[in-house]
């Protein structure tokens, strides 16, 4: 009765080290992925705000915003 209990106890434990080693190959994917992905996002990022005429922050600053000098400095594009 003893041994099989042992025996119980050491497929559990088998059990959790093998759900801890899966937890952990999961967190390194999550972070090879997160690698990866980022300088996509990045890079559609500044696709899409190259697209945004510099006027349009005038729009959405309620034209608080000087565009002068950025439009001087030769930026066309947010």
């Amino acid at each position: 009765m003893a041994d099989e209990a042992k025996d119980v106890l050491r497929g559990g434990y088998a059990l959790l080290g093998a759900a801890r080693d899966l937890i952990a190959d999961h967190r390194r994917a999550l972070a090879d992925v997160h690698a990866a992905l980022a300088p996509l996002r990045a890079e559609a990022a500044r696709e899409q705000l190259g697209s945004i005429p510099l006027a349009r922050l005038k729009d959405v600053t309620d034209g608080r915003l000087r565009l002068g000098p950025l439009e001087d400095a030769g930026f066309a594009s947010v």
